[in-house]
């Protein structure tokens, strides 16, 4: 059967662009490999190749995404950030606003960053172009309000949770799951390793303490963990905490947050030296090795489960933002592994539940090979969650979107050597 989107049913176009916008590093790299899907799934069906342009970093300009406005000019988080930099910020959406309406894209692609993005949705919206957003923003945990000025703004979304999907969609948005791209960087790292420990082989000595990749995170979880781990050692003095910092923050900063609370303890250096070792990054090679982990909550919780590693969730935050977050969140777990899962995969140790004794309690049982129906549970879970993801996210989103285009413009681009989408002036 001939496909309609087959070279014979298309007639010609002369050309055709995607804007694409990333707004934060992580975005970036998402945003890249949803472009080399794109143009794969393109030129496997015999379309015209786009030009695309838009908000790019690093990555997308190496996928050939010409930069209108640098990725990083517009990465700014918090609040404070986001005021202190709010002229240069509408500067760039002013420099993308005009390139949108000069140039008139027929496709454009939303990654990740709602608060500037959203905004951006609107006039593309306006100026007749079919919008596409690509990870949906967490809506269901902040600002639901987000979820319906997409299902104004926005024709199709790719989700990234199990969950998303439903709680989008009965929110009138257009909402599909796609996969993680977390399930296909963590497979593809165990496919690599080929030797990767089961729960029988790793080692029960190596405790992985996951603090976050903020610098609040650490000032306010990593005590917990240091805490934790000494107090597992006291039943088990041959445990060693190993501490992989993430690529945003300095080693020598979290070595010193970890040390003050360990002297707040009356721990020697000698001890501490003994007790902690900290590592740039591997930190999947620390969770596909680790007896067991404490996880802050958030990525690397799902990252944990997808890689096999036993692991109790912590988080603290001040009080005041953890009594507002009470108030405006309305989930029955955090972590972004519960979650996906829908159900309570690993406890999560929030605030005051983060205490020393509690952490260590949950590591021996997870330790424990003469009682091992705790981690058999959590290991059962992390298989059914495993079975929930479909592979290469990318390649999904990318398939979303183009479908969803074409039904519903009727873009008819036909393939031609000569054409490569040049930019209308």
């Amino acid at each position: 059967m001939r496909s309609a989107m087959s070279r014979e049913a298309l007639p010609p176009m002369s050309s055709w662009n995607v804007c694409i916008v990333a707004g934060e590093a992580s975005g970036d790299l998402q945003g890249a490999l949803l472009v080399r899907a794109l143009k794969s799934l393109v030129r496997e069906r015999g379309l015209a190749l786009p030009h695309f342009w838009g908000a790019a970093g690093t990555h997308l300009v190496a996928e050939g995404v010409e930069d209108v406005v640098r990725t990083d000019d517009i990465s700014v988080m918090g609040f404070g950030d986001v005021l202190a930099q709010y002229g240069a910020l509408s500067g760039h959406f002013r420099r993308l606003r005009d390139a949108l309406s000069r140039r008139r894209p027929q496709l454009v692609v939303l990654v990740d960053y709602p608060g500037f993005n959203l905004r951006f949705a609107e006039d593309a919206k306006a100026m007749g172009a079919f919008v596409c957003y690509h990870i949906a923003p967490k809506a269901w945990a902040h600002g639901e309000a987000r979820a319906a000025r997409m299902a104004r703004h926005v024709d199709v979304t790719s989700c990234l949770l199990p969950f998303e999907e439903e709680w989008f969609r009965s929110r009138g948005v257009n909402a599909t799951f796609i996969g993680n791209p977390l399930f296909d960087t963590t497979r593809a790292f165990l496919e690599e390793a080929r030797n990767a420990a089961t729960p029988e082989t790793r080692n029960a000595n190596l405790i992985g303490l996951l603090p976050g990749s903020r610098r609040m995170e650490i000032r306010l979880v990593l005590p917990a963990l240091v805490e934790g781990l000494l107090a597992l050692r006291e039943s088990r003095p041959e445990a060693v905490g190993v501490v992989p910092v993430a690529p945003t923050l300095d080693v020598s900063f979290v070595r010193e947050v970890a040390r003050a609370s360990a002297a707040s303890r009356g721990i020697s250096d000698a001890h501490f030296q003994a007790a902690f070792r900290f590592t740039e990054g591997r930190a999947y090679e620390l969770l596909a090795t680790c007896g067991y982990a404490w996880v802050c909550s958030g990525t690397a919780t799902l990252e944990a489960g997808l890689l096999g590693a036993p692991q109790g969730v912590v988080y603290r935050m001040s009080p005041a933002t953890f009594q507002i977050a009470k108030r405006l969140v309305k989930l029955p777990y955090v972590s972004l592994l519960n979650l996906a899962a829908g159900e309570l995969v690993a406890p999560e140790f929030l605030q005051h539940l983060a205490t020393p004794s509690a952490l260590a309690r949950h590591a021996e049982r997870m330790l424990d090979t003469g009682n091992d129906m705790a981690r058999v549970k959590q290991q059962e879970a992390y298989a059914r969650l495993r079975g929930r993801f479909p592979r290469d996210a990318a390649s999904g989103a990318a398939r979303l979107f183009l479908d969803a285009f074409v039904a519903q413009n009727s873009l008819r681009v036909h393939a031609s050597d000569d054409v490569h989408g040049e930019v209308p002036s």
